[in-house]
């Protein structure tokens, strides 16, 4: 097994964020440790709720920290973070933003198993193409793909194959090249990663899916051998509402696929002149120390 050097910067950082699932944890984060062994390192981000009093979510969000404490010493993990809070996604996104010195960062949720070659797969089309910016895994099911559908936005990239573009992909398992953040000055006060993957359509980037397709196993979607579905009949929590019927979770997600397909690329979600204005008046009310988002040191 090779062991990354932690003293020289990796070629990818990914970032993986935990709470309180521990049966996708024990999943998912083994296969996303064997995916970047000899390509990069795992910075993991465990959020806790030191306000939460249900004991049934507490002994839930201790047994996903037990499961990421099981690989506290695996060389492919660059260093581990516990928010004392549930302070959710973005800011663990701004978190190795700010800090990753690598030539990509990636993030893959807890609720998605990466194949073994997604990296390289990854690497292969970034290599071939230095205009792509962010590059998304499929995180829908393969027979959700529809070429006919997606034909207006596929474009060739030579010997790495096509892309399919779009102005954002899904963050549930990403790779961006890092020159992309520190260009775009990184990541704004409370921004998704589709506003930012927007962000950097307009400045020319490209954004989209690599063809033939990575596909990723989400836990989330009912189909998937591994749904919390299939273990306990609640939703998921990416689901709409925790009594949406798994009926309606998978139409919705079969629509979302449709939809990201169907799209111009003229279509931009985070784009309203309210949200701009809103933008522009925290930068000159808010201290620059609060947009700069959490303060959480990185690997030495």
């Amino acid at each position: 097994m090779s062991v990354p050097d932690h003293q020289q910067v990796p070629r990818a950082d990914v970032l993986f964020v935990t709470h309180c699932r521990a049966a996708y944890t024990r999943k998912s984060l083994p296969g996303l440790l064997k995916a970047v062994e000899g390509h990069g390192r795992v910075w993991i981000w465990h959020n806790g709720d030191h306000k939460e009093t249900n004991p049934d979510k507490l002994q839930k969000m201790e047994e996903t920290w037990q499961v990421v404490q099981e690989y506290k010493d695996h060389p492919s993990i660059a260093c581990i973070h516990h928010s004392k809070k549930n302070v959710r996604l973005i800011p663990a996104m701004r978190w190795i933003y700010s800090k990753s010195q690598a030539e990509f960062i990636g993030k893959v949720d807890d609720d998605t198993i990466v194949p073994g070659d997604w990296l390289p797969r990854m690497f292969e089309v970034y290599d071939h193409c230095p205009e792509a910016g962010i590059l998304g895994a499929w995180a829908f099911m393969p027979e959700d793909f529809d070429e006919e559908l997606s034909f207006h936005k596929i474009e060739s990239i030579g010997s790495a194959g096509k892309l399919l573009r779009n102005n954002w992909t899904p963050g549930s398992a990403f790779v961006l090249r890092g020159k992309v953040i520190r260009e775009l000055g990184g990541p704004r006060w409370r921004e998704s990663h589709t506003a930012l993957c927007c962000r950097a359509a307009r400045r020319g980037w490209i954004i989209g899916w690599p063809i033939p397709l990575i596909c990723v196993d989400h836990m989330d979607d009912p189909r998937s051998p591994n749904s919390g579905y299939l273990e306990n009949g609640a939703a998921p929590l990416s689901a709409t509402s925790s009594s949406q019927s798994s009926e309606s979770w998978q139409a919705q997600l079969e629509q979302s696929a449709r939809n990201v397909q169907a799209c111009g690329l003229d279509r931009f979600p985070d784009t309203t002149s309210r949200l701009r204005l809103l933008w522009m008046l925290l930068r000159r009310i808010l201290p620059v120390r609060l947009l700069g988002g959490h303060q959480v040191p990185g690997p030495q």
